[in-house]
Formats: C-alpha cells, sequence, structure tokens
C-alpha cells in the first residue's frame, strides 16, 4: 500500500473515533439521569389591594356629560385625600367618549342620540385594612362613581414568597427522585439542569381570574340600586412554583 494511501486509511480511522466519542458519552449520561417534576406552594395573606372604579355619564349634551365626568373624578380623589392615599397611588385612565346615533330602519345612522363619557380611576392601598378599602368604596360611590371595575390583591414583598416556594419545589422534586430509585442500586447525584414554571392567579370579586396570584374574594351586589359595594374578604394568595430537575445517577 502506498504511504498516501495509508495516511488516508489512517485519517478515516481517527475521524470515525473521534465522531464515535461524543455519541458514547451522551449514551452513557442519558442512561444515568432521571428526569423529575417538583411542586412548591406557600399561602400569604395580601398586604396590598388595588381598587378600579368608574365613571359613565350620557347626555345629549357632550360638554355637559364630560363636565360631569370631571366632578365625579375630582370628586373621587378628594375621598382619596381625606383617606390620606397618597396622589402616587393613584391612577386615573384616559376619558372615553362614544357618540351614540339614532337608527332608520335600515340601519343608517340619522342624528346623534345622546353622548356617554367613560373614564376609570385606580387606588391602591397599601398595608391592607378591609375596613378602610370598604369605607372609601362606600365613600366613593356615594360621589358618584357608578362602576365597580375590579378589587385584586397583591404582596409588596413578592420575592420573598417565590423563593420560598422554589425552595419547596426542590426539595419535592428530590423526594421524588430518591422515591423513584429507593429499590434501585443508584443514587441520586447533583442536578445536571433546572427548569421553572412559575404560576400565579388574582381573583377578582366578581370571580374571574388574571395571572398574577390566587386569591379568594367575595363580595355582595344589590343590582337594584347600582353598585354596592357589600362586604370583601381578601382570602389567602398561593404563590406557587413548579420545576421540572434532571439528576445525575451515581452507582
Amino acid at each position: 500500500m502506498r504511504p498516501s494511501n495509508r495516511l488516508f486509511t489512517l485519517f478515516t480511522v481517527l475521524v470515525a473515533v473521534f465522531l464515535m466519542i461524543p455519541s458514547i458519552s451522551l449514551a452513557d449520561d442519558f442512561q444515568r439521569r432521571i428526569n423529575v417534576n417538583g411542586t412548591g406552594e406557600v399561602q400569604v395573606a395580601p398586604d396590598i389591594a388595588i381598587l378600579r372604579l368608574g365613571a359613565i355619564s350620557r347626555s345629549e349634551n357632550l360638554e355637559r356629560a364630560t363636565m360631569e365626568i370631571n366632578e365625579i373624578m375630582q370628586n373621587v380623589m378628594n375621598v382619596a385625600e381625606s383617606f390620606s392615599i397618597e396622589p402616587s397611588r393613584l391612577k386615573t385612565d384616559q376619558m372615553n367618549i362614544s357618540t351614540m346615533f339614532q337608527h332608520r330602519r335600515d340601519g343608517d345612522p340619522t342624528q346623534v342620540d345622546y353622548y356617554e363619557v367613560r373614564q376609570m380611576i385606580e387606588v391602591t392601598f397599601v398595608d391592607l385594612d378591609m375596613d378602610r378599602v370598604q369605607s372609601f368604596l362606600y365613600r366613593a360611590v356615594e360621589q358618584g362613581a357608578n362602576q365597580v371595575l375590579g378589587l385584586n390583591y397583591a404582596l409588596s414583598d413578592l420575592q420573598q414568597y417565590r423563593n420560598e416556594a422554589r425552595q419547596l419545589a426542590m426539595q419535592n422534586a428530590i423526594n421524588r427522585a430518591n422515591s423513584l430509585i429507593e429499590e434501585t442500586e443508584m443514587h441520586l447525584g447533583n442536578p445536571i439542569s433546572i427548569e421553572e414554571y412559575e404560576s400565579y392567579q388574582r381573583h377578582n370579586y366578581w370571580g374571574g381570574t388574571s395571572d398574577a396570584y390566587t386569591s379568594q374574594v367575595v363580595m355582595t351586589h344589590d343590582s337594584g340600586n347600582g353598585p354596592d359595594p357589600g362586604t370583601s374578604s381578601a382570602g389567602m394568595i398561593t404563590v406557587k412554583s413548579q420545576i421540572r430537575v434532571s439528576f445525575e445517577l451515581v452507582e
């Protein structure tokens, strides 16, 4: 065999061996790992309440409807001031104006029927006191707020409880992995990879949910005489962490 052919054959063998090494290593690693899920939950009483109120005014005169909304919003902000709520805890939405038309039988608009003006204000309460929130709500409704758009709860130190939930989730994953290999000759090694899937829900007082926190809230209404603040209970917020861990298995 000529030297050039020998070199080519040797090169081919070396390349084949080199390509086989990673695949053998990966296969060996795959056989010596275990994947498990872990869940951790922490229930905490909320210390923040976020109340959203609104007002609607309808009139054939746009200026009159706008002035009425401005007056209601100012009255609600005056109520907030009387409750010593800082201006930074108040947030008003843009005013929304809709024109309502009279329609002929064929559906085409003929002339303006009335104007509808809406505006929303969001009030954040810290150091949660439900009696204070309810009293504010009553006062705001008395001053013209005719929509209760939402009452949600939150935590001022969410990160602390997230970390607690993560620790519980990791311990849960370790316990599951040890339980699965208990009857084998393998032992749990170091984690190879960790993935986290956090989940929070927040229930508002009429029973809907939004992605954030979990809190049980109950509120009553009297539909006969407009919005009734009723009674409210903040319940508990559930902070939940879900993880997926891949552990090394050792003999």
